[in-house]
């Protein structure tokens, strides 16, 4: 697993399935089975037209599709394409 930061990529060793449940649900927000965000560097969330959310990151060209397991999260922050 890679912590992305601004400052650069790390590699974490311990995985997702173990670190996530000592993670702070106030900070840090599940994206996908994979991924979790700290919802403060959350710069947008987008709805496409088939109801998908896609995050963007202060600081971070990369974008990030939520699942939509966990879209509900996301959902208060969207706006529409």
């Amino acid at each position: 697993m890679l912590l992305l930061s601004t400052s650069g990529e790390y590699p974490i060793r311990t995985p997702l399935k173990e670190l996530a449940p000592r993670l702070d649900l106030r900070v840090f927000r599940q994206v996908h089975r994979g991924t979790q965000v700290r919802a403060n560097a959350i710069d947008s969330v987008l709805r496409d037209e088939s109801g998908r959310l896609t995050l963007s990151l202060r600081g971070c060209s990369d974008q990030f599709a939520a699942s939509r397991l966990y879209a509900y999260l996301f959902k208060p922050m969207q706006r529409p394409r």
